[in-house]
Parts: structure tokens; sequence; C-alpha cells
């Protein structure tokens, strides 16, 4: 199958368009993660009958977003932007494409990074598979969100 031509003037992208989108990106994994933690310890908290849980846990997943914004900018410039350019130069420019690279990208990162942290999951990697899927579920929605704020409503090749 032969792709069809992209019109390469239509899908440029400014070097400040690129940023924005990383900065997007960021900020949505980073405000993702902390609403998970919230969710979580919401309802571990409140299984325990104490609403002081429920805000030690908003204060937890506040500090998990602080903390982790320089995590998803690093994987976004690290990992997501090589990616992103080879994607861009196939003409692979979809939201949907962006939520699968990220969504991909953030399981295979996080799975590798827990074992790397913890190496004694070796044994059973497959215990990694709840937090490194929701990880990956977060993600591909940075994954969409990222290519929505590079190449806004234009839409995309493929």
């Amino acid at each position: 199958m032969d792709a069809a031509p992209t019109d390469r003037r239509a899908s440029a992208l400014s070097p400040g368009r690129v940023a924005g989108a990383v900065v997007t990106g960021t900020f949505t994994g980073s405000g993702l993660l902390a609403a998970a933690i919230v969710v979580v310890v919401a309802i571990a908290g409140l299984m325990q009958g104490g609403f002081q849980a429920f805000w030690n846990g908003v204060v937890v997943a506040f500090l998990f977003f602080l903390f982790s914004l320089p995590v998803w900018a690093g994987g976004l410039i690290l990992v997501g932007l090589p990616g992103w350019a080879a994607l861009h130069a196939l003409g692979w420019r979809s939201r949907g494409v962006g939520a699968g690279f990220g969504g991909a990208a953030t399981l295979i990162v996080s799975w590798i990074l827990g074992l790397g942290l913890n190496p004694s999951l070796a044994d059973e990697p497959w215990g990694l598979l709840p937090i490194a899927g929701g990880l990956a579920l977060i993600g591909a929605v940075v994954g969409w969100v990222t290519a929505r704020a590079a190449y806004g409503s234009q839409g995309a090749d493929r």
C-alpha cells in the first residue's frame, strides 16, 4: 500500500508549537497522575472511615504532581521527541497515533524503570502490570493531548 502524499507546508511545526506541546503534555501527565493518586487514596481512606486520610491523600497527590513534572518532561524530551520526530517524518500525525505511541512508550519505560528501581520484581515482572498499565493509560492521554497541542484542529495525515 502506498501512502497518500503529504503537504509538508501544511504540517510544518514551529519550535514554539513543539515546546508548547511538550509543556502541555508534561502538565497533563503530572495532573492525571495526581488525580489518580487522589482517587486511590480517597477510596482507601473512605474505606477506613476517615476523611483525614483523604486530605492527606490530597497533599500527597500535590507532591506527586510537583515531583512528577520533571519526570514527565524528561520522558517527553528523551523518548517522546525522537519518536514524535520519526512519526512526523512518516506522516503519522493523528491524535490516535499520538495516543498509541504515548501509551506504548510509557508502558515500556515504566516497566523498565520499575524493574530497574526494584530488581526483586524481576522474579514476578507481571506484578508491575497494574502500575505500568495505569501509567500507560495516562501516557496515551498525554500522547493525544500533545498531538492536539502540536497540530491543532488541522487534523492529521494518518
